[in-house]
């Protein structure tokens, strides 16, 4: 499969829909990831110029978001590349040598839970950076700010429904908690930063 950063926009729905497993959603969380990177950067831009604004710590926030975008495109090669390994892992002849294949797929299933956890981790952290500038940052592009934290929820909440699911058949591996904890990480900072906008509470509407 080629990378899926160097696919047009509709090659990369058409590809997501077809009868291929994969790209599937751990690809798809990470392209989000990529996605709320990029409105954080843009949103972060546009006040590191803003009077008032601590300017060093909005250059370095900038970077970081920067950082995040770009690995949010590698995770979502490495997600289908994972996928690719582990079926290639079950296809290995049980005969003669069982003990090899299930240690392939062992060693498959275990990458394949590592690099969701990478893009819950990814997602929670620019949902972090999402709330500051929704909170500090131009209040022009505090809706912008928010759309990064509320798509890094979503992110960080699929890609460690993946982590739990490819660990299903080790429930004392200790990323289940991890990722489960980090994707809770990401849901707060989505909530503080919508807490910013009265008029999308129940009671405001109601």
């Amino acid at each position: 499969m080629s990378s899926l950063r160097d696919m047009t926009v509709e090659q990369y729905l058409a590809a997501v829909a077809s009868d291929a497993p994969s790209p599937g959603g751990g690809a798809v969380a990470a392209l989000v990831v990529a996605q709320a990177g990029a409105l954080a950067a843009m949103a972060g831009r546009f006040s590191a110029g803003r009077e008032g604004s601590d300017i060093p710590a909005m250059i370095e926030l900038v970077a970081a978001a920067d950082r995040l975008r770009e690995f949010g495109g590698v995770l979502s090669d490495a997600d289908a590349a994972a996928f690719e390994d582990y079926r290639r892992a079950v296809r290995l002849p049980r005969e003669p040598d069982g003990q090899a294949r299930a240690e392939a797929i062992r060693e498959a299933t275990s990458t394949a839970a590592d690099v969701p956890l990478q893009t819950a981790e990814a997602a929670a952290e620019v949902g972090r950076l999402a709330v500051v500038l929704v909170e500090e940052g131009n209040r022009h592009l505090r809706g912008d700010a928010a759309a990064a934290a509320l798509l890094a929820s979503a992110a960080a909440t699929t890609a460690a429904l993946m982590v739990v699911e490819n660990l299903a058949k080790r429930p004392e591996d200790p990323r289940t908690d991890t990722a489960r904890d980090v994707a809770e990480a990401a849901r707060a900072s989505a909530q503080r930063a919508l807490a910013q906008f009265p008029a999308m509470t129940v009671e405001a509407g109601s």
